[in-house]
């Protein structure tokens, strides 16, 4: 067993190694199943049906319904382990505020999300496959480091705000403080906002979002709730440090 600091409390650090190793070990398990449905999905030749079906005249419809297909058939056999992963562990551990009723609705929010840009994304990889069928690999790498900027820079601003609720934070002391190790990581940004992080978890968390002027400094309220100006000016150092 590693030694722990005596500073620390050594029953709140095993408990931590459990719940990261049970976590490690749930995520290792969601890895596995993604791959054996996607396995399944191609050799059991429903890929390949799907992929021949002619509806209407354009090929579009059949991109949707492919696309669709495989989404679905990936939420229905993950489902299961999500819902322990995710919701059933959580509660476990005393960590989970979420009901099932709002669990499920942020599961919906968060597949019609990605269904959108899994559309997106794949319709914009096989247009220019059609286009540039010669160097398509090249113009898809641009085209996709180009919408990795772009997303970078709306999802605070457009996506975020699908799941949870931001307000400006008003303490003073606390935005002056963290603008300050902004400065010093020489970084900017367009302001500090408090998120309702309580509504899904009691955990406590802070991060920077976005690129240019959207980028921002999101404080959890139970992290504002809990800690001390020094606690959170340490950890926004430590989210800045991995700016640099």
């Amino acid at each position: 067993m590693d030694m722990i600091h005596s500073l620390l409390d050594k029953e709140k650090q095993l408990q931590a190694k459990r719940y990261e190793k049970e976590n490690r070990l749930l995520g290792l398990a969601s890895m596995v199943l993604s791959l054996v449905i996607l396995l399944g999905f191609y050799f059991s030749g429903l890929s390949a049906w799907l992929a021949n079906l002619q509806i209407g005249s354009s090929i579009i419809w059949t991109f949707l319904l492919y696309v669709l297909s495989f989404q679905m058939i990936s939420v229905f056999f993950g489902f299961p382990l999500s819902f322990y992963s995710s919701y059933v562990h959580e509660h476990r551990w005393n960590f989970s505020n979420h009901t099932v009723k709002s669990w499920l609705w942020e599961q919906i929010k968060g597949f019609l999300v990605g269904l959108i840009l899994m559309l997106i994304l794949l319709g914009l990889l096989f247009w220019i496959m059609a286009v540039y069928p010669q160097n398509w690999w090249l113009i898809a790498s641009l085209a996709f480091a180009f919408v990795s900027v772009v997303l970078a820079t709306i999802i605070p601003v457009v996506i975020l705000p699908i799941f949870n609720k931001y307000t400006p934070v008003e303490n003073k002391e606390l935005t002056d403080t963290l603008e300050r190790i902004l400065s010093e990581g020489g970084l900017k940004s367009s302001g500090f906002f408090k998120e309702d992080m309580s509504r899904q978890t009691k955990k406590e968390n802070a991060f920077l979002a976005g690129l240019g002027k959207t980028r921002r400094v999101v404080l959890g309220d139970n992290l504002m709730e809990n800690m001390s100006v020094p606690e959170i000016e340490s950890i926004i150092a430590h989210e800045v440090g991995h700016y640099k």
